[in-house]
């Protein structure tokens, strides 16, 4: 399974910083590393200052740091080289605000879809969730008639509470699913009839579920060490869209919340983003 470039060039910055940091403490033998390095390594990082902001590193940059310990064991192991008994988690994220991508991340999440029909289906699902915002339950809902080319617009049937909207849909998110709908689609819906715009490996509309296991597999495969799903790329698309100048109101109904309350919490998910830039 590949990994983005971004990540292929982060994962070696992040391991040479270690064995770095071993060298100076004396450790000079892969035999030499015990937990005990490790740990001291990460809780040194935990605390370092972070160059953009007051405070320390967020749990989103030191899990790259684990991801490259964890790369670097497994590789390690496979090539009989060493096999170090390490414990490596993950660091988890402020839990009092969802996780959101940045927009580098989400270019890797769609550089790690492939050139086939799953592939073209991925990019309409990322063109769904983060391009155009939807919740979980109205990408599964989106019909093709929904989609309208002709006015720029994606009609959004089952918003929550039952509130209709309408969102913008342009540039390479029309695009993407207009390749999917002339390449992808019919190969995936067979024989079979559905309304359904996204349509399952079962050539039938898809369950949440379903989709986020395959979004799930798109952010393994890009690399990204953080715990994201369907609904962190709306968030993800709401924090870009501040961070690049929309304001709030306009957030919010592109997102369909009834009230300003719930739209603000972006503009502390602007100041998060920001740490991993």
């Amino acid at each position: 399974m590949g990994y983005a470039e971004a990540t292929q060039k982060g994962i070696p910055e992040r391991l040479k910083e270690m064995l770095f940091w071993l060298q100076e403490k004396q450790i000079t033998s892969i035999h030499q590393i015990d937990q005990f390095h490790i740990d001291t390594f990460l809780a040194e990082q935990e605390t370092r200052p972070n160059k953009r902001r007051g405070g320390g590193l967020s749990a989103s940059y030191l899990n790259k740091y684990v991801q490259a310990l964890k790369l670097w064991n497994s590789f390690l192991a496979q090539t009989g080289a060493a096999h170090l008994e390490l414990t490596l988690d993950y660091y988890e994220a402020n839990p009092e605000l969802p996780t959101v991508l940045t927009e580098t991340e989400i270019k890797q999440l769609y550089q790690a879809c492939s050139d086939d029909e799953y592939g073209l289906r991925d990019r309409a699902i990322l063109g769904l969730y983060y391009g155009c915002g939807l919740r979980r339950s109205e990408g599964v809902a989106v019909d093709v008639p929904d989609v309208q080319f002709s006015r720029g617009l994606l009609y959004v049937r089952a918003g929550k509470g039952n509130k209709e909207r309408y969102v913008p849909l342009a540039g390479q998110v029309a695009e993407d699913l207009r390749w999917y709908l002339i390449e992808a689609r019919p190969k995936l819906l067979k024989e079979n009839k559905s309304s359904s715009l996204l349509i399952s490996y079962r050539s039938r509309r898809p369950q949440g579920q379903s989709l986020a296991l395959r979004l799930a597999g798109l952010v393994e495969k890009a690399g990204i060490p953080k715990p994201i799903g369907l609904h962190s790329l709306r968030h993800s698309i709401a924090t870009h869209l501040l961070r690049n100048g929309m304001p709030l109101p306009e957030i919010q109904r592109f997102l369909g919340h009834s009230s300003l309350e719930s739209t603000q919490i972006y503009t502390h998910l602007t100041e998060e983003l920001a740490h991993d830039l």
